[in-house]
């Protein structure tokens, strides 16, 4: 609740000085060079091919770039991806190598899965990815137990009332409600009795027909409806 106080004041603290100026120049020195190549070059993916196999040298720059020439909305959507995506995918990552290390069948069986289909050297293209079942079996279990953000907050945008456990309660417009998707992604009545279990064979067995095609609100790592991470796509891939 601090974060929502702090918003109020939060133009009056940048009216007398950017907190964020230093940081700035650095991004600023990293993104701009890169940007201006890639402006005097111009957008190079109208002649590709455009089936999905073939585009998978473009690059979210290619794109930009194609639709505006315009440098600082070009930065500023750069910016917006690499740095909503930096802690997210450090947590994530820092969750699977801990739990995989844990469970040394499952990283037997994702490691020979990677190999069988990639070899020791090769980079996985957007098809490969389709293919690695396994792989995002695992990537999933890893957010349904570690979801990089494990709690939320939103405000209610009219008056509704909620109904839960037979109960109803009337939450009143602007009113403010906290979930948790960590609880929420353990919970025993959604996931059933090994909800607590790292286990990516749920995502292929029958459990994935039993309990999330059903419903698939129970998994929400990256939210859902309107306020969905835009992100989301990218950090499978």
């Amino acid at each position: 609740m601090n974060r929502f106080g702090l918003a109020m004041f939060w133009p009056w603290v940048e009216l007398f000085w950017d907190r964020t100026a230093e940081d700035m120049k650095v991004i600023n020195a990293y993104v701009t060079p890169i940007l201006r190549k890639k402006l005097e070059k111009g957008p190079d993916i109208e002649s590709k091919p455009t089936n999905e196999g073939d585009r998978d040298g473009d690059t979210l720059l290619d794109h930009l770039v194609k639709f505006t020439q315009d440098e600082s909305v070009i930065k500023d959507e750069i910016i917006n991806i690499l740095v909503a995506a930096r802690d997210t995918t450090a947590t994530t990552l820092t969750f699977a190598v801990y739990i995989l290390a844990e469970h040394p069948a499952i990283m037997k069986r994702l490691r020979d899965e990677i190999i069988g289909r990639l070899g020791t050297s090769n980079h996985p293209t957007s098809d490969d990815l389709k293919e690695m079942k396994y792989l995002r079996a695992v990537i999933n279990e890893t957010l349904r137990l570690f979801p990089a953000v494990p709690v939320n907050v939103r405000a209610a945008a009219k008056s509704t009332v909620l109904q839960t456990n037979g109960n109803r309660y009337y939450v009143p417009a602007g009113t403010r409600m906290t979930w948790s998707t960590l609880m929420m992604h353990r919970r025993k009545d959604l996931w059933g009795p090994d909800a607590d279990d790292f286990d990516p064979n749920r995502w292929l067995d029958d459990r994935l027909k039993k309990y999330v095609t059903p419903n698939p609100f129970i998994f929400l790592p990256f939210n859902a409806g309107p306020r969905i991470c835009l992100g989301q796509q990218f950090a499978y891939k």
